[in-house]
């Protein structure tokens, strides 16, 4: 069903949002034997008070993992995030 109404309520001031960003990324120098990867995920909800305010509460995962040589460095990160954003 068409509503006319629509692209109306799209741009109203206030309004809920969900969101997520998965990545992945690798990286490989060539002849030196060097490999780094990364990834991140992460999901928010958000919610938009006025044109200006907003609000948003996710959970985000990143993880590195890199070697060089003997070096090796893995790290994983994880937890929930909280944000307000003001437009001036």
């Amino acid at each position: 069903m068409k509503s006319d109404r629509l692209p109306a309520d799209l741009n109203r001031d206030g309004g809920w949002a969900v969101g997520s960003s998965p990545s992945l990324v690798i990286v490989d120098q060539g002849t030196n034997p060097t490999i780094a990867t990364g990834n991140l995920a992460s999901g928010t909800v958000g919610y938009k008070f006025t044109e200006k305010t907003s609000a948003a509460l996710g959970y985000r995962y990143y993880q590195t993992d890199y070697s060089d040589g003997g070096f090796i460095d893995d790290i994983a990160q994880s937890g929930p995030y909280t944000g307000v954003n003001f437009i001036f």
